[in-house]
């Protein structure tokens, strides 16, 4: 049997430059998974600052958009924390990434900086790396 214990992003410090807000996304880095593999399964076990242990009802985030379907209006998207370092662009050292599912479909252009409000809720499936979601977000206005 092979256990691991990761931090969820372990490369997710800011690189400087297009970087969104710290707050928020230390509790999203602050996520650990515990990775055991043995002969006949896998489960990711994940572990959640005490902040977000429950989830939140009541989260706000700022980050880069990067939608996740095509045309003038998506509803959903990733959000990442550092365009410099985001996961998109095939780096092994990537910054921290959040799914989102937006209330309301936004036009929103990729890379955009936006501040969204949703429920931060936690997935605690053992068989996937995801640890949590931002659900019925609305666009919060600069």
């Amino acid at each position: 049997m092979l256990v691991r214990s990761l931090p969820l992003l372990p490369f997710a410090a800011l690189a400087g430059g297009a970087s969104a807000d710290e707050a928020a996304w230390s509790f999203i880095r602050g996520i650990e998974v515990e990775e055991v593999v043995t002969q006949d399964s896998y489960r990711a076990i994940k572990t959640y600052p005490a902040e977000i242990e429950n989830g939140v009802a009541q989260f706000d985030i700022t980050g880069f958009a990067m939608p996740l379907e095509e045309g003038a209006l998506v509803r959903t998207l990733m959000l990442v924390s550092d365009m410099v370092t985001c996961p998109f662009c095939g780096l092994p050292d990537h910054a921290a990434a959040l799914e989102v599912t937006l209330a309301d479909p936004i036009k929103v252009e990729e890379g955009q900086r936006v501040t969204l409000r949703g429920a931060l809720e936690l997935n605690r499936d053992p068989e996937t790396w995801q640890a949590a979601v931002l659900t019925g977000a609305r666009l919060i206005p600069s």
